[in-house]
This record gives C-alpha cells, sequence and structure tokens, in this order.
C-alpha cells in the first residue's frame, strides 16, 4: 500500500492528511491521531498494525455508506 492510498483512506475515514503521495508533516499528524483513537503507539508511521486497522475503519465506514443509500 502506498501513501497516496494511506492519505486517502485517512481522508475518508475523518483525518485531513497532506494530499502529496508523500508522508509528510501533516500525514504524520493524521497518522498519530488516528492510531491514538485506536489505542495504538503513536508513532506517525504507516507500520503494519495501523494499516491494518485503517483498512478495516475504511471498510466498515464504505459499507455503512453503502447501505445507507
Amino acid at each position: 500500500m502506498n501513501i497516496l492510498q494511506i492519505q486517502s483512506m485517512l481522508r475518508a475515514v475523518g483525518y485531513t492528511p497532506g494530499i502529496q503521495g508523500d508522508l509528510c508533516l501533516q500525514t504524520q499528524r493524521s497518522l498519530k491521531a488516528f492510531q491514538r483513537d485506536l489505542k495504538l503507539p503513536p508513532s506517525g508511521e504507516p507500520d503494519w498494525n495501523t494499516v491494518q486497522k485503517l483498512k478495516r475503519c475504511y471498510v466498515h465506514m464504505r459499507q455503512r455508506t453503502l447501505t445507507s443509500l
């Protein structure tokens, strides 16, 4: 998974990452906030556990959106 995909998923679940496709300061801040909210160590890095939780949150959010249509 690349950084642009991670930024897109963070945005979809309610965070405000950068949009450049690199691990900018704003994306690190968004990752830290996401990690804190999910009780993960807030490193600001897209480690395996963070990406897996982000994927699950993203899928859950998409399913809720689709069922509300």
